[in-house]
């Protein structure tokens, strides 16, 4: 008699079995990456209003708006009379810009970084007027309309915006802050069509896996 070569059922459906768990485990970490990096870039939006508040309750002005930093937070640089001292964030720069001028008092937006850095409350270094983000895209704050274009019923004199975030997670955000559609609420977003931050006002796009997207949440 030939001795059965093969799997007996038995044994395949052991090895569907371990098979299935393994994809299932493999899904289930990379779920929980996402979920956790989405987590993470929101709440470095919800840090900048919160530092921005922190400020505000201690110099009765605001960051990167402040005409009166260099008295507040010695070794600063105020903001210009130009556009200084309104209570918004208009300065000449857009919220994604990056700089090492220091010196050049138009640039609120980037001033605000030195403002709560020197202040003690967030981290970086002073001389840089920017941040990065969890997934090194461009993080930055503005009260202009150079950015996703503001939904009817997102309110509040400022805009947070974060750069270059996969779709999945930028919905995800959404859902975590508001109600989970980028053209609605006080979290938005529109697609990067170039691969760069959104800084001319454009119409808020629904989220796609395949897109990035520059998301931004008013306060």
């Amino acid at each position: 008699m030939k001795n059965q070569t093969g799997l007996t059922l038995f044994e395949m459906a052991c090895a569907l079995a371990t098979i299935s768990f393994v994809i299932g485990t493999i899904f289930s970490v990379n779920q929980f990456l996402d979920r956790s990096t989405a987590k993470r870039l929101l709440g470095e939006m919800q840090e900048v209003k919160h530092v921005m508040h922190a400020y505000r309750d201690r110099y009765r002005a605001v960051p990167g708006d402040d005409w009166r930093a260099s008295t507040h937070v010695p070794g600063t640089k105020s903001a210009s009379s130009e556009f200084g001292d309104n209570g918004l964030i208009d300065g000449a720069d857009q919220w994604s810009s990056h700089s090492t001028n220091s010196n050049d008092s138009t640039l609120e937006s980037g001033l605000f970084w030195q403002h709560v850095r020197m202040a003690g409350l967030a981290r970086g270094e002073p001389s840089y007027l920017g941040a990065f983000n969890a997934v090194r895209g461009r993080l930055g704050v503005t009260s202009t309309s150079r950015i996703p274009t503001r939904p009817g019923d997102a309110s509040g004199p400022f805009n947070v915006c974060s750069s270059a975030i996969p779709g999945k997670l930028a919905r995800m955000m959404d859902e975590e802050a508001d109600d989970g559609d980028a053209t609605s609420g006080i979290m938005w977003a529109a697609s990067e069509t170039a691969s760069t931050p959104i800084t001319a006002p454009t119409l808020p796009t629904p989220y796609e896996n395949s897109a990035r997207y520059s998301v931004c949440m008013a306060f």
